[in-house]
Parts: C-alpha cells; sequence; structure tokens
C-alpha cells in the first residue's frame, strides 16, 4: 500500500512537472528553463499593461491548448492561466473566463464577451473547437495564425523604421541649418544686397519659417489629424488603399502582405473545422485591407448562393490569376485548406524578398537626398564668400 501512495504521489508529481515543463516551452520555446523553478505570477518580460500583443495572445493560446492535452480540466486551466500569465489583463480576463465556465457558460460564449481581447476570428475557432472536441487542436491553429501575423508585421515594421528615421533626421538637420545656422552666417557677409539669387531665396525660406513654425506645426497636426480622420471611416481607408496598391513597389508588398494574411487565416480556419462560408466571413471581419474585406465579403455571398469563389475573385485587384486558380484546384480537390496554407507560406517568403528589395533601394535613395539637400545648402551659404574672393571689390573697405 505504501508503494502504492508512493507511486501515485509520485505520477502527480511528474504529471504537474510535465505541464509546468510544457507551458515554460509554449511560453518561451527559445528559453531553456532551469530544473527546480517555477514561474511567477507576473511571468517575465515586458508586457503592455493596457492591452495585450498579438505574441503574447499566441503564447496563452498554446499554453491553454497544453493544459487542456494533458487533462487539465478547462475551469482548472483558466484559474492557472489566471495565476501565471505575464499579462495583467489576460489574467483578470482568465479569472472571469473560469467564472462564467463554472456559471455554464461555454468557453467561446465566455470569451465573447471581452471582445477588446478575444476578437471575432478567436470566439469563432474557439466555438469550432468546443463543437467538435478539438478545443486543444483549434487553440493551436490559432497561435499558429497569431504568431505569422505578429512576424509580417514585425518585419515590415523593421524594414521600415530605418528609412523612417533616417528621413525624419534629414529633416530635422535641414530644419536647424535654414532656422539657426544659416541666418548666423549670412549676417557675417558684409553687403547682403549682394548676394547670389539662390541665397537669397533660401534666406527668405528661413526667415519665413522662423517667423511662422508655430503655422507651419498646426497645418502638419491638422494634416495628420485629417489622414487619422480618414484612416478611421471605412470608406476613406477603401480609397487610401485603393490607392496604395497603385503605388510601384509599395503596392506590390502591400498585395502580397494581404494575400499571405487572408490565405493564412482562411486556410487555419477551415483546417480547424469552420464551413467554408463562416470562414469566410470571419477572414473578411478581420482583414486590416478594406478592399480585401470587400472582395471576401461577396466572395462569401457568391458561394452562399451557389456559386464559385473565383467570380469575386477575379474582378479584385488584390488577387493574382495564378492564386486564383490554385484556390479554385484546392477547393475542387477537398483540400482547400492545404492549398491555402502552402500559398501563404509561399507568399511569406515573397514579402522577405519584397521587404528586402525596397530597403535595398530607399537607403541608398536616403543617402542620395540627404547629399543633395546639404550640397544645396552648402552651395547657397559658401557662394556669396566664394564670389568675395574672386572680386575683392566687394569687401568692404
Amino acid at each position: 500500500m505504501a508503494e502504492n501512495k508512493q507511486d501515485q504521489k509520485s505520477a502527480g508529481s511528474s504529471l504537474k512537472d510535465e505541464i509546468l515543463q510544457r507551458l515554460r516551452e509554449e511560453a518561451d520555446p527559445g528559453k531553456a528553463p532551469s530544473a527546480g523553478t517555477t514561474p511567477s505570477p507576473a511571468g517575465g518580460g515586458a508586457s503592455p499593461l493596457w492591452g495585450v500583443g498579438s505574441r503574447e495572445m499566441a503564447a496563452y493560446c498554446r499554453q491553454l491548448a497544453t493544459l487542456v492535452d494533458v487533462g487539465v480540466p478547462l475551469v482548472k486551466s483558466l484559474q492557472i492561466l489566471a495565476q501565471r500569465s505575464a499579462n495583467r489583463k489576460l489574467r483578470s480576463v482568465s479569472s472571469d473566463l473560469a467564472r462564467r465556465l463554472e456559471e455554464g457558460q461555454s468557453l467561446s460564449s465566455a470569451m465573447a464577451a471581452h471582445p477588446s481581447v478575444f476578437s471575432s476570428l478567436f470566439v469563432n475557432v474557439v466555438r469550432t473547437g468546443e463543437a467538435g472536441g478539438i478545443l486543444d487542436l483549434s487553440l493551436r491553429h490559432l497561435a499558429d495564425l497569431l504568431e505569422r501575423n505578429a512576424e509580417i508585421k514585425r518585419r515590415v515594421v523593421g524594414a521600415m523604421i530605418y528609412p523612417l528615421i533616417a528621413l525624419l533626421l534629414e529633416i530635422l538637420i535641414i530644419a536647424l541649418i535654414m532656422i539657426y545656422a544659416l541666418p548666423k552666417l549670412i549676417a557675417a557677409y558684409p553687403k547682403p544686397e549682394d548676394l547670389p539669387a539662390i541665397t537669397r531665396v533660401l534666406l527668405a525660406a528661413s526667415q519665413w519659417f522662423a517667423a511662422n513654425w508655430l503655422f507651419v506645426l498646426i497645418i502638419v497636426l491638422i494634416l495628420i489629424g485629417g489622414w487619422w480622420l480618414i484612416r478611421r471611416s471605412r470608406g476613406g481607408r477603401a480609397v487610401t488603399q485603393a490607392i496604395a496598391l497603385r503605388i510601384p513597389l509599395i503596392g506590390g508588398l502591400i498585395r502580397k502582405i494581404n494575400v499571405e494574411r487572408f490565405a493564412r487565416t482562411l486556410g487555419n480556419l477551415t483546417a480547424a473545422g469552420i464551413p467554408l462560408i463562416d470562414a469566410l466571413g470571419i477572414t473578411a471581419d478581420t482583414a486590416d485591407n478594406e478592399v480585401v474585406r470587400r472582395t471576401l465579403l461577396k466572395v462569401r455571398d457568391t458561394v452562399e448562393k451557389g456559386g464559385k469563389m473565383d467570380e469575386q475573385m477575379r474582378s479584385a485587384p488584390i488577387f493574382d490569376e495564378l492564386i486564383i486558380d490554385m484556390v479554385m484546384v484546392g477547393d475542387e480537390a477537398g483540400a482547400l485548406d492545404t492549398m491555402l496554407l502552402k500559398i501563404a507560406d509561399t507568399y511569406d517568403s515573397e514579402v522577405d524578398v519584397a521587404l528586402k528589395g525596397i530597403s535595398s533601394i530607399l537607403e541608398p535613395l536616403l543617402i542620395i537626398l540627404l547629399g543633395l539637400a546639404v550640397g544645396f545648402l552648402a552651395v547657397a551659404v559658401f557662394l556669396p564668400y566664394v564670389s568675395l574672393v574672386r572680386n575683392p571689390a566687394l569687401m568692404p573697405e
């Protein structure tokens, strides 16, 4: 009897260790945990106190899937996450989810009560997992999707941040030279009325900016505010995003990113068992691009009436003919989810290539622009002094 009790105690301890070990691996797969350590309630690493990031949601999905997979009851799983999640918002939400489940609600219904944390995509995938008895698998599909989307966004931001910082520095340097340095250098010139035309124009611009900098700042803020308001409306987003698709280089990148996101989302949803019509609606609701959203809603309506997906996709500027043909082949072969995920993987690589291509063009272009701007300022500032050297008669007596 003593041996049996010892074996049961050992088995319970090993199960606990396995759960903790797998949770640590899901939370940070690149970091090996030290033996004998348990996660602190606050978790590790900084996280936003005002929201939940995509990577945190992906880790949350994997942790919940792991707990469910090893046989921990759902309420207990949520209580564990409420204690150990790194994000305050997730700890609070997990506690509320556990309470709602104890009251008899389903997990998807409880999550729907927190739309700021769980999107319609999240809720629908969980609802499908609950109905099919594959909640852990559905959560893993969802975690994969969130991680991929976060990775694409990280790569785009990483590729664009250097050119943006360089451009802002160029503008700042030119503004400082024009407002502060240029007037002082020109003031030292003995005969301002004899300044070259290029220098007089630059000096007038400098004096105007120095006198009206507040007006310029207000105009810039109005333009930023107007752009923000346009982007908040569906109509404004549709117009600006349609224009962006026609911009050389940038338009191609935007198209590739949106095709990858569409294929990844729809592929994961259909792989999780969600019917195609519902999956199209969810994919449309979660699309960042208004052109894609409107196209997918038309596709859903067409499929709902018994038509085929390609009828509306071929009229949209976002999808290439090859992509549409691949989607239709996958649909007819009964392997739509597999085909969509292959398309997503292909376009994931193409996004990388496009980002590197744009970076390789923007970086030298910004250097050339900075050189031209500084060269123009240098010519405008030092040309009068060159005239003095060549014509000493201009020097004051």
